[in-house]
């Protein structure tokens, strides 16, 4: 519970803009080191003309959802810039009232780098992917927390 409420927090800080107006609904479901799992319910505001979820949505959500995935890790909202970040989309990802099932891993993160991934799923079947390569600041680490997620941890300094 403390890795899902420390990503939470994060998530509802960060959340402006033009993630406020697309991802204003992505509800953070589950939360471990190295593991986040979103679902984002498919508004009107998420549609393309097609009546399917926007491109763009999609590519929002792997932004959003592999950085979720380094602050189960104890990076906090401020401390990664995005290097490289690719979506392939297998079919359509939901029409408006699916709900579209996110989940992302922390795969290895180093000293500058960090190289995440994510899965779409609607209807339990998989309808996209993505990675995303973030360069990250060694000294901002802030959490840690044990296997499960539950309980936060004391931070040694990585230098």
């Amino acid at each position: 519970m403390a890795c899902a409420n420390f990503v939470r927090e994060c998530f509802e800080r960060s959340c402006v803009g033009h993630d406020k107006t697309v991802l204003s609904n992505l509800q953070i479901v589950e939360a471990r080191p190295g593991y986040v799992k979103c679902i984002l319910p498919i508004k009107a505001h998420n549609l393309n003309s097609m009546g399917t979820t926007h491109g763009g949505c999609v590519m929002s959500l792997v932004d959003t959802v592999t950085w979720l995935s380094m602050a189960t890790v104890g990076l906090p909202e401020i401390g990664s810039v995005s290097t490289n970040m690719s979506c392939e989309f297998v079919k359509p990802c939901g029409r408006e009232g699916d709900e579209l099932v996110c989940e992302g891993f922390a795969v290895q993160q180093g000293r500058r780098l960090a190289f995440t991934r994510v899965n779409f799923y609607v209807n339990g079947k998989l309808c996209g992917f993505g990675s995303h390569t973030q360069a990250v600041d060694p000294h901002k680490w802030t959490h840690k927390f044990s296997a499960d997620g539950e309980t936060l941890l004391p931070v040694e300094a990585k230098l």
